[in-house]
């Protein structure tokens, strides 16, 4: 049967998505004025507080090191992550960083609810920076279904994703399992990962993580990445809808 994950599939509401994250990102050229905190970040701040009041710590990001190494008790310098800001609830998390903005959702519901406060998050970067291109848009679906046993995942999945794993010959000796696809689609791209994720080496949980994203697309327009956004997850979704099995559809509650 032929592959249908790239073509336009029907919505279903799944009461269990199973979703650990999802997370939209648009990288916009390096602004040097956001590197160190001051009035412009402060004025942003302000302008997500009432949403996002939460200012989390700047994670330092060391950089790496391929020839040589330091002396001993010296570490080469590091550069600080993006300044954070997170809902009272932790649902929702928004990063800034000198190169993008990003919009973190850990309780998902709809994509209508995701883009209303994506919206929001990019009308405020849009008049409070001005960013003048856009060099990457991205919307990343991140999947975890745990498992009621260790072969539970090969009733889940087709086998057009799983391959090989999904054969019956393989039943019961599969200690890992790990995939990674990236495909060109018109104007953008899809890249899928998915693999088991082991405690203490038996398989607790499957992981699907679909992420799809355009290159450089002109202006920074809100209501074009909007557009944009929306066509990449309707990617997701058809890819998502094309490799899981009626089994899976049965966990998740949609059937």
């Amino acid at each position: 049967m032929p592959f249908t994950g790239f073509e336009p599939q029907e919505r279903m509401n799944l009461p269990r998505p199973f979703l650990k994250v999802v997370v939209a990102q648009v990288r916009f050229p390096h602004l040097y004025e956001l590197e160190e905190p001051g009035e412009l970040v402060a004025t942003i701040q302000k302008e997500l507080a009432r949403e996002y009041p939460r200012a989390l710590p700047r994670e330092e990001q060391l950089v790496a090191i391929s020839i040589g190494s330091p002396p001993p008790g010296q570490r080469p310098p590091g550069r600080f992550g993006p300044y954070r800001f997170k809902s009272v609830d932790d649902a929702w998390l928004v990063s800034l960083a000198p190169d993008f903005i990003a919009v973190e959702a850990s309780s998902y519901e709809d994509y209508d609810l995701f883009a209303e406060h994506l919206e929001r998050i990019l009308l405020i970067v849009a008049g409070a920076l001005a960013p003048g291109t856009v060099e990457r848009v991205g919307l990343r679906y991140v999947n975890e279904v745990p498992l009621e046993s260790p072969d539970e995942w090969r009733a889940l999945f087709t086998s057009d994703l799983l391959g090989l794993a999904a054969d019956d010959a393989v039943a019961g000796r599969v200690v890992q399992e790990a995939g990674q696809l990236t495909v060109s689609l018109d104007d953008h791209y899809l890249t899928a990962r998915h693999g088991l994720a082991l405690e203490d080496s038996v398989p607790k949980a499957y992981v699907l993580d679909l992420d799809a994203f355009v290159g450089p697309s002109g202006s920074f327009d809100v209501q074009t990445i909007l557009s944009t956004t929306r066509r990449l997850k309707s990617t997701c979704w058809s890819f998502f809808r094309a490799v899981v099995t009626d089994e899976f559809l049965r966990k998740a509650g949609a059937l």
